[in-house]
């Protein structure tokens, strides 16, 4: 699957090079793709705010309520733009975050962990 506009797809087809198998029935299914934070670059920033870039898999330019949080859940973020399937953008509020704080994504109400199993490449200050 390319370009994936939602974390949910509710309906999908499959078709078979040989047509429809007969008896064939309409199965509803669901795929749910889990953000995976993966990066975040520069790992630091300005008090006053920067512009970081997190990849993050699974996420999709028509994405919405993705939002990038510090250790104690609190947003990070005064604004969150998705430029490309998996690379988004984020412009950090005017606040000072702990030293090398582990950054986590929030999609809805579920926070994910890094997914890196080199967890410093999630750390921002």
């Amino acid at each position: 699957m390319t370009n994936v506009p939602d974390l949910t797809f509710n309906a999908s087809r499959v078709y078979f090079p040989i047509g429809k198998p007969n008896g064939s029935k309409v199965v509803a299914a669901k795929v749910s793709l889990t953000p995976k934070l993966m990066e975040i670059s520069p790992s630091s920033g300005s008090t006053g705010g920067s512009l970081i870039t997190a990849t993050i898999a699974g996420v999709g330019v028509k994405t919405s309520g993705l939002d990038l949080v510090d250790a104690a859940g609190a947003s990070i973020c005064q604004k969150v733009t998705i430029v490309s399937y998996g690379q988004v953008q984020c412009l950090t509020k005017a606040q000072e975050i702990p030293a090398a704080s582990e950054i986590k994504v929030k999609f809805g109400a579920d926070t994910h962990a890094c997914a890196n199993s080199e967890v410093s490449k999630c750390k921002y200050e």
